[in-house]
């Protein structure tokens, strides 16, 4: 027998010839793979050249219980075909030990593998590969995002990820994706080595981009996934309006964040209504921004915005400087005042912090919300107030609810409508934006001219937790403004702990001998992939599936740490 695509003349040495289960003979060659469907006839050629096997020669053949085949080559280690994807097991650093000439699989599942250099044992993985989709270039980079919005103007998307196995290393991962909403690309695409995907000119309108690796044993990954928005241009304009405003404040800049642009397109929505508003974020995050911009673009903005920090009232004081008071209500109550509610009467009443109001006004601010009416301290009459308000705080009120310290009825009543702004670390994409615009205002306030960013402090600065947010960030620049020299700022002067390079920019140190070399490697590569991030929903721990608390014992175990920023000399 003599397959269709060799010429007459040619002699094909068959090192094996296998039957396989689905009526196919596999032949193992000099020249590559061929199968031959003994219904059919036809003829199917496998090489290096068109379907990147590590070798053309093939010395030994033999099919696993799955009825995946496993391929001896010459010089070109094991080769795992399941049907779809052929996968490279290399067996060691030197030729002799990957020219292999026999395999066999034994019943309790193992194979054997022998080389010129001896015989190999080899147990297939049962734990499947991991994978993150580590940032996305759309207009600008995006760190590990769970979502991406971006005008229709947008002329490319690309998407980078990796996958992270136990056994495989990075370069014989291989990936299959696809574009839910986007019909032409809505199938699977084959495998492949390729970890990055671009995609052009999506029409306005919402997709999911799927991706899944398979490592060098062909498990499979849980699907990976990121939610893509394509906005209309009357869409991001409306947006863009609520932005001037903002920046009317001279605190918040254009947001590539897809968490953001939601919040801000909420705002456009509730400012325009006297719906209550409860804005929930962490300290820093621009709660008393967002009320006050709520505020100036709804139908009151020509009247007052009363401000009052809930956890500050003078203790005993709280009613008093709220509902305000009668004469001689108490000591000291020489004359009426007007508390804060009538004082916003027609605009704006903004309660921040309110997690920390006492229980017994919490009862009264219920009563004046559900009423429009207030009686002050010491008073009899009823008096009518026309307020909206808007609550915030950074706790939770659910679980100050369980605690019963908040009452649930009010609750409730505040969170008609709620806002939540995102942590800084969450909205990576925005920091360049927001650190330039930092630059220009204390460049400006400071009399001086306005510095720029080094090359690698927007890597320096997206690296970091930001646990005070915005606002840490804005102070964090106005020092940095200070000390620059030369015009340029620098990772120097940013006096931030150090930030963990990029995956790829750091190599590990060989790993020790022995079964825990491949944990090891996982280990690495996760930590590499998150920035060195060990906690929360984007944290090494999570993409482990593993106790944080755990993942920091075997870093101490294994000798891990975060690298350290590289002495400048300075």
């Amino acid at each position: 027998f003599r397959p269709a695509e060799v010429a007459e003349t040619e002699t094909i040495a068959y090192v094996n010839v296998l039957w396989e289960h689905q009526n196919t003979l596999w032949i193992g060659t000099a020249k590559g793979l061929f199968a031959l469907d003994l219904s059919s006839r036809e003829v199917r050629h496998f090489t290096a050249e068109q379907f990147g096997l590590s070798a053309n020669g093939i010395l030994a053949l033999t099919a696993d219980s799955q009825g995946h085949i496993w391929m001896g080559t010459s010089g070109g280690g094991v080769l795992h075909y399941d049907g779809q994807t052929f996968q490279s097991i290399r067996l060691g650093p030197s030729a002799l030990e990957n020219m292999v000439e026999a395999v066999l699989q034994d019943r309790r599942g193992r194979l054997w593998f022998g080389t010129r250099a001896g015989l190999v044992s080899y147990q297939p993985g049962h734990t499947p590969p991991r994978l993150v989709i580590r940032e996305v270039m759309a207009g600008t980079l995006l760190a590990a995002p769970e979502a991406v919005s971006c005008p229709e103007s947008t002329p490319e998307i690309r998407i980078h990820f990796q996958g992270i196995s136990f056994r495989t290393g990075a370069g014989q991962m291989r990936y299959s994706h696809r574009l839910l909403g986007h019909g032409p690309m809505e199938q699977w695409s084959a495998f492949t080595a390729t970890d990055a995907v671009a995609y052009s000119a999506l029409p306005v309108g919402e997709y999911r981009f799927e991706v899944r690796t398979m490592d060098r044993d062909g498990l499979l990954s849980e699907v990976a996934s990121l939610e893509i928005q394509i906005l209309p241009d009357a869409k991001t304009e409306r947006i863009h309006a609520l932005e001037k405003t903002l920046q009317a404040t001279d605190h918040v800049v254009h947001s590539q964040s897809w968490a953001m642009r939601q919040v801000m397109e909420q705002t456009v929505r509730v400012a325009e209504t006297v719906m209550t508003v409860l804005v929930l974020g962490e300290t820093g995050t621009g709660k008393g921004i967002l009320a006050q911009t709520i505020h100036e673009t709804s139908t009151r903005r020509k009247r007052p915005f009363i401000r009052v920090n809930c956890g500050a009232l003078p203790a005993g004081l709280v009613e008093s400087e709220l509902f305000g008071h009668e004469k001689g209500a108490f000591t000291g109550a020489d004359s009426r005042q007007l508390g804060r509610f009538e004082l916003a009467d027609g605009g704006t009443l903004f309660l921040d912090e309110i997690g920390d109001l006492p229980l017994e006004s919490q009862r009264v601010l219920l009563h004046i919300l559900e009423e429009s009416a207030l009686t002050r301290v010491g008073g009899q009459q009823p008096v009518s107030v026309d307020v909206r308000v808007i609550a915030a705080t950074n706790r939770d009120l659910r679980q100050a609810i369980q605690e019963g310290t908040f009452r649930e009825d009010l609750f409730y009543r505040l969170s008609v409508f709620t806002l939540e702004l995102p942590p800084l670390r969450q909205r990576q994409e925005d920091i360049p934006a927001l650190a330039t615009h930092f630059a220009e205002r204390y460049a400006q306030h400071l009399q001086r001219p306005v510095p720029t960013l080094d090359d690698g402090v927007v890597a320096h600065l997206q690296g970091y937790a930001w646990p005070g947010n915005v606002r840490e960030l804005e102070h964090l620049i106005h020092r940095a403004v200070l000390l620059c020299e030369g015009g340029v700022i620098r990772a120097g002067d940013l006096l931030l702990p150090s930030v963990a390079q990029r995956a790829g920019d750091v190599v590990p140190s060989a790993p020790a001998a022995g079964e825990g070399m491949d944990e090891k490697q996982q280990l690495v590569e996760a930590l590499q992939a998150t920035n060195w991030m060990i906690y929360g929903e984007r944290g090494a721990a999570r993409l482990l599936d593993m106790n944080p608390e755990r993942l920091r014992s075997r870093m101490r175990y294994y000798g891990l740490r975060r690298p350290k920023k590289p002495d400048t000399g300075k």
